[in-house]
């Protein structure tokens, strides 16, 4: 697609799929409707 992964913006609904976009050096917009958002500390939250 041509876009550098650090100017993508995922939505991730699970602590695996946070983790691929941590990994992959993106920002992620953690989407807690399905997971509760006491979770996303251990995929790598950022306040």
């Amino acid at each position: 697609m041509g876009v550098a992964s650090g100017d993508c913006l995922p939505v991730a609904d699970s602590r695996n799929g946070m983790l691929a976009a941590r990994a992959a050096g993106m920002g992620i917009l953690g989407y807690t409707a399905l997971m509760p958002p006491d979770r996303l500390p251990a995929a790598g939250r950022r306040d």
